[in-house]
């Protein structure tokens, strides 16, 4: 099959560049360039069986465009320019979905469904040239439909992109290190009762580090992550007495050997994170896990997202 496809596209060079030495000089005259056409045809392509949905920029002339581009034009002996010149255009709206003909949209985001690479959009949601959403400030509710489109990094929000405060002390649920404050209490920023020390496990003797991240592949802390720790190396302090085990954890993804290495790097990066900020070594144990912990199935994106996470345990 692989052996079938390169001897295909090698008659097409070759047709092609049998085609084009008479035309060396063909004038840019005639020659569609505007997205509008661009995109027109490549739905029409998309249509033909010559290019693939999702292979290219919808719009712009790029390569994967002008390699099918040429292949039309050889199945329909016109001159293989890999441009839309008059010709091919007109032959392409005649073969496709014809002048004035509505392009399908099934999920109305205004991008047609033979160049949707993402086709079911919620209604009323902002997408690119591809039909994808984009999400600002991360909180798994797109732009367009987000009423509350810069939640800070971590909180929990409702269906319309809005944070919550369950316990209502002013401190957003998922960033609110006590979210069953008492009615009436006054709270710090961390949303815990003023007077009160808050122990980093909060009576658990576990606890999943959320939005404590890595660059791929690597174990360099990213940026966001260093405000978690951050609140972490605070509440160790208020407890001197606590000694933790730091738990580096990865998905299935790659060798066995390699995701062990690779935990236990980034159990060792969030440890010295810590100890740069005052927390005694002495207090820290940094172990990694592989792949051997899985809490969700790995053959889903969100259960690999899962299973990549650093976990503290207290050590008693």
């Amino acid at each position: 099959m692989k052996q079938d496809r390169h001897f295909r596209w090698l008659l097409i060079a070759f047709f092609c560049l049998m085609a084009v030495a008479p035309f060396a000089a063909y004038s840019a005259d005639g020659v569609y360039t505007s997205s509008e056409y661009v995109g027109k045809a490549q739905g029409i392509l998309v249509q033909d069986g010559e290019l693939r949905a999702g292979s290219f920029q919808a719009g712009v002339l790029d390569e994967p465009t002008t390699e099918a581009l040429r292949a039309f034009q050889v199945h329909h002996s016109l001159r293989c320019t890999g441009v839309l010149d008059q010709e091919t255009m007109a032959l392409l709206t005649s073969h496709g979905l014809g002048e004035g003909a509505p392009a399908a949209d099934s999920d109305e985001d205004g991008v047609p469904d033979t160049l949707d690479a993402c086709p079911h959009t919620p209604a009323g949601a902002e997408v690119d040239s591809r039909g994808c959403t984009s999400d600002s400030d991360r909180d798994r509710v797109p732009d367009g439909i987000d009423q509350c489109p810069d939640t800070p990094r971590g909180a929990t929000v409702d269906a319309r992109g809005c944070p919550m405060d369950t316990d209502n002390d002013g401190v957003i649920d998922g960033i609110d290190y006590c979210p069953d404050t008492p009615a009436d209490r006054k709270v710090d920023e961390r949303g815990c009762p003023l007077g009160l020390k808050q122990e980093v496990f909060e009576g658990k003797a576990k606890l999943t580090l959320e939005g404590v991240n890595f660059e791929s592949g690597s174990a360099k802390l990213t940026p966001d992550s260093l405000a978690i720790l951050d609140q972490v190396a605070v509440s160790l302090r208020d407890w001197p007495n606590v000694r933790v085990e730091i738990g580096g954890h990865t998905d299935s993804n790659g060798k066995e050997s390699e995701n062990m290495s690779l935990s236990q790097a980034r159990a060792e990066s969030v440890r010295d994170y810590l100890v740069s900020q005052g927390i005694d070594d002495s207090r820290l144990v940094a172990k990694g896990y592989g792949e051997s912990e899985p809490v969700a199935d790995n053959k889903f994106p969100d259960g690999r997202a899962k299973n990549r996470r650093v976990e503290l345990t207290k050590i008693h």
